[in-house]
């Protein structure tokens, strides 16, 4: 009798399902565990998520800097009141007291319109300096979406744009947390100082007698070259290898064309900046003067002045210097 053998087809392998959580447990597993991450990297929205918190950290921290405001005012009015004759006329008391509140009524409408117009000029400074931020961070990821599209193109397939931005926009994450603690660290007090290891130019002897766009290259470089901005690097290069499946000599290749595009470009550009400092305070000082004499006529007589000192904080993006470039600003004190 023929015995009949039954064979079982070998269970299929699942795919790795992407992991899910808050966005606080992704950030939380990207910065523990960012291979494991990358791996299963979440497929959902909350990729949309890190890209609100890295735009409002970024945006925030740009307009909110320490920035204090002294305003004084002070003013002086003094009326007199004398005659040739010995007699006392009401009517020119009268004339000299409406002279009088005149005077104070006029400087009083000047000085509140010069602060006012001090007050929206600082507001229109805040703005512009979020919405240079913000953009200098959309360029960083959208440079870094190019060249990790890179990797699916060197083995054959198609480029993979969106996750190559998903990548892009998890792997900035390290910057934000940078902003925040150089915010906590100018709120406390704490001053600026030279970005990344821009501070051992100054010690070069040879540094002066180099061609100046090889001085500009060198300055955005060291100036780059800070913990997050590695770190920002790092998650790059997992996030190609693991979520992208490259290469790592691809993936080493790209990171390094990346490196140099975030370095070359912004010191054509624009002026490399190599020191980071808090916002400084804007003050505004008023003072106004009026005095009304009267023999027999009235005069009146009012001095205002006013100085208005303000400074904004060095605006610089981590990943490449001054926008527009490949990122937003080195940590506190390099």
């Amino acid at each position: 009798m023929a015995t009949q053998i039954q064979t079982m087809p070998a269970p299929l392998a699942l795919p790795a399902s992407p992991s899910g959580g808050s966005i606080i447990t992704q950030t939380f597993k990207l910065f523990v565990q960012p291979k494991t991450f990358f791996r299963n990297m979440p497929a959902g929205s909350q990729w949309l998520f890190a890209v609100l918190l890295v735009l409002v950290i970024t945006g925030f921290t740009a307009t909110s800097q320490i920035q204090s405001s002294t305003s004084s005012t002070s003013g002086t009015t003094a009326a007199t009141t004398s005659t040739q004759s010995s007699s006392f006329s009401l009517s020119t008391l009268d004339a000299t007291s409406t002279t009088t509140g005149t005077t104070a009524n006029s400087t009083a409408a000047g000085t509140a319109s010069s602060t006012t117009a001090t007050s929206s000029v600082s507001s229109d400074t805040l703005l512009m300096n979020g919405l240079i931020a913000i953009c200098g961070v959309l360029v960083m990821w959208a440079g870094q979406t190019a060249v990790l599209s890179l990797i699916t193109m060197l083995r054959g397939y198609a480029p993979q744009f969106g996750k190559s931005l998903q990548i892009a926009v998890w792997a900035s994450l390290p910057l934000a947390l940078m902003l925040i603690i150089r915010y906590i660290h100018f709120a406390s007090g704490g001053s600026g100082g030279s970005l990344g290891l821009s501070l051992l130019l100054n010690n070069w002897s040879g540094y002066a007698q180099l061609p100046e766009i090889a001085q500009r290259i060198l300055a955005v470089f060291t100036s780059n070259l800070t913990l997050f901005w590695l770190w920002n690097l790092l998650l790059l290069y997992l996030g190609a290898r693991f979520a992208l499946g490259g290469r790592p000599i691809a993936v080493a290749l790209i990171i390094a064309i990346w490196i140099a595009a975030a370095t070359i470009v912004p010191a054509f550009v624009g002026t490399p900046q190599t020191r980071t400092s808090p916002r400084l305070t804007t003050t505004t000082t008023q003072t106004q003067t009026g005095s009304t004499r009267t023999n027999g006529t009235s005069t009146g007589t009012t001095a205002t002045t006013g100085s208005t000192t303000s400074a904004a904080q060095d605006q610089s993006f981590p990943g490449g210097g001054q926008p527009p470039s490949g990122g937003f600003p080195g940590a506190p004190g390099g």
